[in-house]
């Protein structure tokens, strides 16, 4: 290191004794102050005795700019919707009203003119309607390609884990939605409020962008939350000997027949038993369990899983296809796909 970068670092922590010929020669030095230890470690005991301050909003922060987050938001989301637009999909119901309140009392009502929380001025709710009507429609249009074998009550089960409110809210609040949205003074932040805000954002942008940006904001935030997932988690399957029965009958393959490939320790407390699901001498699938029983319905929700291609080492969700006017045709591959399984 340098000797100017020496000096620049630790100029307190130094001192210069002597000057040689070959540089200069540097010796520690404390600059230690008691009246600052004892300073800090007062404030150290005040803190604890007030205890651990109220987190502060970013909104309730006095360097906040309103605008300039919603540019911010648009510029996250690669979206060129008008920034006065876009402010529409965060106006609360309650904050509509109070605005309504002040209106009328600026121009001056009637005593039987009252507003009530019935009043839609201005509020996202109309918007969000229309975004949840599209975001669940691409959703079962987008999952019926990708898992064209699941039947139709998985594909609903998806769809619900996608769209719910706490999933919405969850996408929502990692995208900053949550500082946004404008609620009546000294209301707290409703439940569902950021959900529907995320909707009408995307209400917003299938209205100003077209529907092939709505889509592409679907897939890109929503449905990618279900990559990692595990799907037979979302769909339960239940008595998957009997289900498994029912699908290979329609599917005119032979009844399931299961079989024991292996066992282990069966006189011990960890006993093991290998069960494998066959038909028309094709393994479908196989699990372990500590009973027969137990391995045989494992290894039928294996061989359900595998049927309807929602199994672990199943391919990846493909993000870059293009779903588009594509409704009719997978309205029609549902109902194949429904009279077949």
């Amino acid at each position: 290191m340098s000797l100017a970068i020496t000096k620049a670092f630790v100029p307190h922590l130094l001192r210069c004794t002597s000057n040689t010929r070959f540089g200069i020669a540097w010796t520690g030095l404390r600059h230690y102050k008691q009246h600052k230890f004892k300073y800090l470690k007062e404030l150290y005991y005040r803190r604890l005795k007030a205890g651990i301050p109220d987190e502060v909003p970013r909104n309730k922060q006095p360097n906040w700019n309103y605008h300039v987050e919603l540019y911010a938001l648009a510029c996250r989301i690669s979206t060129v919707v008008p920034i006065h637009t876009l402010q529409l999909a965060f106006v609360d119901k309650s904050y509509a009203v109070q605005m309504k309140e002040i209106e009328m009392e600026v121009i001056g009502s009637s005593e039987g003119d009252l507003v009530t929380e019935d009043d839609m001025f201005g509020s996202h709710d109309q918007l969000a309607n229309i975004g949840r009507k599209f975001t669940t429609r691409y959703v079962e249009e987008y999952l019926v390609s990708q898992l064209p074998h699941l039947p139709s009550d998985g594909i609903q089960a998806l769809v619900n884990y996608v769209t719910s409110g706490e999933k919405l809210a969850h996408v929502g609040e990692r995208l900053g939605l949550s500082e946004l949205v404008m609620l009546r003074d000294g209301l707290a932040l409703p439940p569902d409020a950021v959900a529907k805000s995320l909707l009408a954002v995307i209400a917003l942008i299938k209205d100003e962008e077209g529907q092939g940006k709505a889509e592409c904001f679907v897939r890109d935030f929503l449905i990618s939350q279900l990559v990692g997932e595990d799907l037979d988690d979302i769909y339960k399957l239940k008595d998957g000997m009997t289900q498994l029965e029912g699908v290979l009958a329609k599917l005119e393959r032979g009844k399931p027949e299961p079989r024991l490939i292996d066992q282990f320790g069966q006189e011990t407390l960890m006993a093991c038993y290998y069960v494998g699901i066959y038909s028309d001498k094709q393994l479908l699938g196989k699990a372990v369990g500590e009973s027969p029983e137990v391995a045989t319905e494992m290894a039928a929700r294996d061989a359900l899983m595998t049927i309807y291609g929602i199994q672990d080492n199943r391919m990846h969700f493909d993000f870059n296809q293009e779903h588009s006017n594509k409704l009719e045709s997978s309205n029609l591959e549902t109902n194949k796909r429904s009279s077949v399984l």
